[in-house]
């Protein structure tokens, strides 16, 4: 069994549970990397898998979320 290395930002919502305006914003911010080939828009797996687990841990200044994926840094303290 082979693991993917790049997913379509059109399959990103369905598997990840995570919008495309989300996607974009990230990829504007320099969270994530947006790969061509052809017509295809393509992220790689494990760069989507380490902003969602926190390693980019993408916040925006706008109020925005992330598709519902909080980080420990999002959270206000009391």
């Amino acid at each position: 069994m082979t693991q993917r290395i790049f997913i379509r930002v059109s399959e990103i919502p369905s598997a990840y549970g995570i919008g495309k305006d989300s996607i974009y914003r990230a990829i504007n911010a320099g969270r994530l990397e947006l790969h061509k080939w052809g017509r295809a828009s393509l992220i790689r797996c494990t760069d989507l898998d380490d902003l969602i687990t926190g390693g980019g841990n993408y916040q925006e200044n706008s109020g925005g979320h992330d598709g519902g994926q909080v980080g420990v840094s999002a959270i206000p303290a009391e």
